[in-house]
């Protein structure tokens, strides 16, 4: 090619395109932004649908303080870590309440699953 040419494919290869900081921090986050985006979510429907699945799971009090446990199945209310006892039983009974896990102790506090839950009569 003609030295010109040459000099001009030099300089285009050389030089990357210039964008504002601002669009290229989009640009390069957004995949990022948007795979926590749907993990998050999927954390979150999952801890509601597992809430609903059983008695008052929605306003279990925390142990021996204030407020409601949001990781019922949790050794930590926050919900998040190791399953405590209640939360590997209702596990392997395929996250569903039923009578058998309603009158189990899985804790083994001497007081009924469904007692703890405000479910006594396992109904």
């Amino acid at each position: 090619p003609a030295p010109h040419i040459l000099s001009a494919l030099e300089v285009a290869v050389s030089r990357p395109l210039r964008m504002s900081s601002s669009y290229r921090c989009t640009a390069a986050g957004l995949p990022l932004l948007l795979l926590l985006s749907v993990l998050g979510a999927k954390r979150i429907e999952g801890f509601f649908s597992y809430a609903s699945r059983m008695p008052n799971g929605n306003s279990v009090p925390v142990p021996g303080g204030d407020g409601i446990c949001n990781g019922v199945g949790h050794t930590s209310c926050a919900g998040s870590g190791a399953r405590n006892p209640f939360g590997l039983a209702f596990a392997a009974n395929s996250l569903a309440w039923t009578k058998e896990l309603c009158e189990a102790d899985s804790d083994g506090d001497g007081v009924s699953n469904g007692a703890e839950l405000g479910d006594p009569c396992c109904t």
